[in-house]
């Protein structure tokens, strides 16, 4: 099988009372083997965008290196429902035109405010846009 380097770069730059400030950020994620995008428009109800199980399937992975998602809406924001093994959930807010990433599938959700416990694997992504349907674009890699 075929592999390849992703490689992702975040850059932000602002001025401010006439200096400027900024950070950028170049990661290469190695050894590449399986890449899935899609762009779909999401409405206001929950939505499937991406699986976890044993055997990879359309929208479904075995494993997850890399995730880029972007809110294309220009005046939306949608929310990430993030759901791990066990049952836990996670909610992310993404405002119209942001990005959001991930460089791994693990994830602790702890609702009492107690010190870390474990990390758990990722097995559901959903997305659910606020006021009227959008658009996003997911790409996912794993190796």
């Amino acid at each position: 099988m075929a592999t390849a380097n992703l490689t992702s770069t975040v850059s932000s730059t602002i001025t401010l009372d006439g200096r400027t400030y900024s950070l950028s950020k170049t990661t290469t994620v190695s050894n590449m083997t399986n890449v899935f995008q899609t762009r779909m428009t999401i409405g206001t109800s929950a939505t499937d965008v991406l699986a976890f199980a044993a055997a990879a399937a359309a929208g479904t992975l075995t494993d997850l290196d890399y995730m880029m998602l972007v809110n294309h809406d220009t005046t939306n924001f949608c929310t990430i429902t993030i759901k791990v093994t066990g049952g836990d959930t996670s909610f992310f807010k993404l405002t119209a035109g942001a990005v959001f990433l991930l460089f791994n599938r693990s994830l602790d959700v702890n609702t009492t405010g107690a010190a870390f416990a474990a990390f758990n694997n990722i097995n559901e992504i959903e997305i659910t846009f606020d006021t009227a349907s959008g658009d996003i674009e997911l790409l996912a890699a794993f190796g």
